[in-house]
């Protein structure tokens, strides 16, 4: 590609398919003057629908995804006409106005609701169902938003990251309570010593004239908290992410290794289940005030809810049963259909057809002093390795069949590159006692983090 194949786009954001709080990377469908919509990728922090760019880049083919426009610059332009800027708004990116709020506010205000926003918030209280405080709330919302949006994309620009820009909040905020006195009246900006620079040198700060020194560098501190929440959030729904990726690969792996009847129908069990829990999840309600740990289970009322009431009973009557572990265990190996292995020298082997068995093997079936088996780092099957009573550690005849189980209901195209060259199939297996292997927190069945474990490179065989 040349210079001469670099295009420019303009129009405003239809939907928002992908975006990395952390690095701005971002993938977008983009509606043009001319009607069509086409996907746009590349460094565009926290876009939001209805927005409108001017983008300037080249066109590319993806291998899987096709067409695609990658931005290389990119210029924010306001949403002009009230139908844009009604669709900006509802999008929710200004933290207090939802979908018929917008409609109400740019029924008042048409064209002109972004301007009334920026530069005479007050006016907003002229809307139905806006208190003056209300409007202030969400000027003050639409000027961080904006001052955030153009600190990010600078830092993008310069391939700096977002964490860099959210500390150069704090550092205005200081620098300003330092340097105050050096700002003139209505000022936009301040040029002072940078003295946490090593060197020390000159930064220009930039102000809103309209307000102090002192107050401009509380608005830098608000901003930087607000900007640090979000950070936090964002490493929060990365690390959820991660883990629903994994959980996926497994789910894969599960149904690449997948073989006979019983196999398909654990797999259908647990996409099955699956379902049914998104399902709840999306339908449970959300409490509208107040702490959420204290309102579980509560009416509005303030009352505990029967549901709360029957919940609790179940528990109760649980406890006066006498429900224990034993017992789970004892009926879980009735209904268990897991698969079962014999060792050629006598160790008794199980092992999961999909996640939810192997949750249940490894936490409910097997002893603290059994053995489990895992292909390391990627997602496969749990395998337990039974020990002999009084055994300190269990043969090495028995750890490589576990260990080549393990391997080969692990198989899917993802071992192929974990696997070593020249067409060998050797895969790393980690081992370790059950003990050491403990389920992550708010994670879906099978997800484990372990330790003190030993590892084997083994073939990955299929067990006679």
């Amino acid at each position: 590609m040349n210079d001469l194949e670099m295009e420019i786009l303009q129009g405003a954001i239809a939907a928002v398919v992908y975006h990395n709080y952390d690095n701005g990377y971002a993938v977008l469908r983009l509606r043009c003057g001319d009607g069509q919509t086409v996907t746009v990728v590349g460094t565009i922090p926290m876009p939001a629908v209805g927005e409108r760019l001017m983008v300037t880049g080249r066109w590319s083919t993806h291998q899987s995804y096709g067409k695609q426009f990658e931005a290389e610059f990119l210029e924010r332009l306001m949403p002009e006409s009230a139908t844009e800027i009604l669709a900006y708004l509802s999008s929710r990116v200004i933290k207090g106005i939802g979908p018929r709020m917008a409609a109400r506010i740019v029924d008042h205000f048409g064209a002109n609701t972004l301007l009334v926003m920026e530069r005479e918030p007050d006016r907003l209280a002229e809307v139905p169902g806006i208190s003056l405080s209300k409007a202030r709330t969400i000027g003050e919302e639409f000027r961080t938003l904006f001052g955030m949006r153009q600190l990010m994309e600078f830092f993008a620009m310069h391939q700096l990251p977002a964490e860099l820009a959210v500390r150069t909040y704090k550092l205005y905020g200081d620098l300003l309570l330092a340097y105050g006195y050096m700002a003139k009246p209505k000022a936009e900006s301040v040029t002072c010593l940078n003295y946490y620079a090593d060197p020390a040198a000159e930064i220009t700060i930039p102000l809103d004239p309209s307000l102090s020194a002192s107050a401009n560098a509380q608005e830098y501190y608000k901003q930087f908290r607000k900007a640090k929440r979000k950070m936090e959030m964002s490493e929060e729904y990365i690390k959820e992410d991660r883990l629903a990726i994994d959980y996926l690969r497994s789910l894969k792996t599960a149904i690449m290794a997948a073989s006979t009847d019983e196999d398909i129908k654990a797999l259908e069990e647990e996409i099955r289940e699956e379902i049914t829990s998104q399902s709840q999840i999306r339908k449970k309600p959300v409490a509208n005030s107040g702490d959420p740990n204290k309102t579980v289970g509560r009416a509005k009322s303030g009352k505990a809810s029967s549901r709360a009431l029957r919940n609790a009973a179940r528990i109760a009557a649980a406890k006066k049963n006498g429900t224990n572990r034993s017992k789970e265990k004892h009926r879980s190996e009735e209904t268990l259909s897991y698969r079962k292995f014999t060792t050629s020298d006598g160790y008794e082997i199980m092992c999961g057809r999909n996640n939810i068995q192997n949750d249940q093997l490894t936490f409910g079936i097997a002893e603290k002093t059994d053995w489990w088996f895992h292909i390391k780092d990627l997602p496969g099957t749990h395998v337990i390795l039974k020990a002999h009573p009084g055994e300190e550690f269990p043969s090495d005849t028995a750890v490589i069949e576990a260990a080549q189980i393990a391997a080969f209901f692990s198989k899917s195209d993802i071992i192929e590159s974990h696997s070593g060259s020249q067409g060998t199939n050797k895969v790393e297996i980690d081992y370790c006692l059950v003990a050491n292997v403990k389920k992550i927190a708010h994670a879906k069945p099978g997800m484990v983090i372990y330790g003190q474990h030993y590892s084997i490179l083994v073939d990955a065989k299929k067990p006679e």
